[in-house]
């Protein structure tokens, strides 16, 4: 179900993105990191690692900018490599994985 889902809302993201000015395709760039702040700073609030998380990827990306690898790439790398570190320094416990 959440496969056709993300597929027609790609599609009916392209076709309004080519429909609208270019001034308002470019300000909704910018609503992406307030989604990003509205998901990721009440579970920062909650838990402090994963606040420290945040502010290392961050870190991480701001350094690895220069890396010859497409922004897409580095992103899923360094969450992968972000997300083990956290796993093996902090595993959740049985009762926390709900």
């Amino acid at each position: 179900m959440a496969l056709p889902c993300w597929a027609l809302g790609t599609a009916s993201g392209i076709v309004a993105g080519n429909s609208l000015p270019t001034k308002i395709v470019a300000s909704l760039s910018v609503a992406l990191y307030g989604i990003f702040l509205a998901i990721s700073i009440p579970q920062a609030k909650k838990d402090r690692m994963i606040g420290l998380l945040i502010i290392i990827s961050f870190l991480l990306s701001y350094i690895c900018k220069d890396v010859t690898i497409s922004g897409g790439t580095r992103t899923t790398l360094l969450i992968i490599i972000i997300s083990m570190a956290a796993a093996i320094i902090k595993p959740r416990k049985k009762e926390e994985n709900v």
